[in-house]
């Protein structure tokens, strides 16, 4: 499980997202410089960097 939010989400998501991570099996969050709530429109390249990072992981079993 990917959990992807910008560093300048409110300070929630932050939170949630933390746990989610720290309590979900192979789960990690990733915050992604200059990124807001709708991170993928504020940082397209970085965003689609990370989760083809993360499903390139997945692919060869080393992320559930």
């Amino acid at each position: 499980m990917l959990f992807v939010v910008g560093d300048s989400e409110v300070p929630r998501a932050h939170l949630v997202s933390d746990s989610l991570a720290r309590w979900m099996p192979n789960a990690r969050k990733v915050a992604i410089a200059g990124g807001g709530h709708g991170v993928h429109f504020d940082q397209p390249a970085r965003f689609n960097a990370v989760l083809l990072t993360f499903l390139t992981e997945v692919a060869k079993g080393g992320r559930q």
